[in-house]
């Protein structure tokens, strides 16, 4: 029980960081001239693997639950 708590709060802080990335790099992109387009993707792809390991997390914590609802 702890541990499914544990990686659900883990993949929701993941899914938060992600969305803050995308944020400061969308605001940073409009109030800054960015000239390499090697740091938007970079950040881009860093907030993809981060949204989809949170949430991974996220949902395993999910199936976990599932599963022992049906064992009963």
């Amino acid at each position: 029980m702890v541990e499914q708590e544990m990686k659900r709060e883990m993949g929701k802080w993941l899914m938060d960081v992600a969305k803050y990335m995308f944020t400061a790099l969308l605001i940073s992109t409009i109030f800054a001239d960015m000239k390499e387009p090697i740091v938007i993707y970079c950040a881009v792809i860093a907030a993809f693997i981060l949204l989809f390991w949170g949430w991974t997390l996220y949902g395993s914590s999910f199936g976990d639950r599932k599963k022992k609802i049906k064992k009963g």
